[in-house]
């Protein structure tokens, strides 16, 4: 081998040293990011409720006021009155029919004007009432009136009169009439004799 051919040889020997001692450059890699986990809460389920049910409203009509009853007509539709004879005396029988009333009494036409006599009655739109009273009247044939009230003070009456003479009789004439006269009254009387004697002097 020539002496230039080893020097060439030589010379490019070294070249591929050098060449294979030269570090690579280096590569710039991307780097890879760390991926950190997230963590999430995990919620808890809501239970899943069932739809409502829905239950049935009875409704219940309101029952509708009554009406008030009504308003009757205060009236009296019959009043009788009869006298029968008893032992003690008389009985009257009163008999009548009314409407509208809440009180009823009967007045006696048979006693004074000054006290009169009356009779609470029931029921006060119908019904018959008794009483037994004595033998004589005040007033020849009296007039027994009824009378009905209402709650609001109305009144209305009726008269019936009953066939009842006098027990006793006027004895002088121009009696008044309308009228009984009371038991006569018996009295004693006595009677003295006075024999008077005059002297007369002349």
């Amino acid at each position: 081998m020539k002496p230039k051919s080893m020097l060439a040889l030589l010379a490019w020997v070294l070249i591929a040293l050098v060449a294979c001692s030269t570090p690579a450059p280096a590569t710039s890699v991307p780097s890879t990011p760390t991926l950190i986990p997230t963590v999430v809460p995990t919620l808890a389920a809501t239970p899943t409720l069932p739809p409502p049910t829905s239950t049935p409203v009875t409704r219940i009509a309101a029952s509708p006021k009554p009406s008030p009853p009504p308003q009757t007509s205060l009236a009296i539709q019959s009043f009788t009155a009869n006298i029968q004879d008893i032992p003690t005396g008389k009985r009257l029988t009163f008999t009548w029919q009314a409407t509208g009333g809440t009180t009823a009494r009967i007045n006696s036409g048979a006693g004074s004007a000054k006290f009169p006599t009356a009779w609470l009655v029931q029921p006060p739109n119908g019904g018959t009432f008794s009483v037994d009273v004595g033998d004589d009247t005040q007033i020849p044939n009296p007039s027994m009136t009824l009378v009905v009230s209402d709650d609001k003070g109305n009144q209305v009456s009726k008269s019936a009169q009953v066939s009842w003479s006098c027990k006793y009789s006027f004895f002088f004439a121009g009696a008044p009439s309308g009228t009984c006269p009371e038991a006569p009254v018996s009295t004693s009387a006595a009677e003295q004799l006075f024999h008077v004697m005059f002297s007369g002097q002349r």
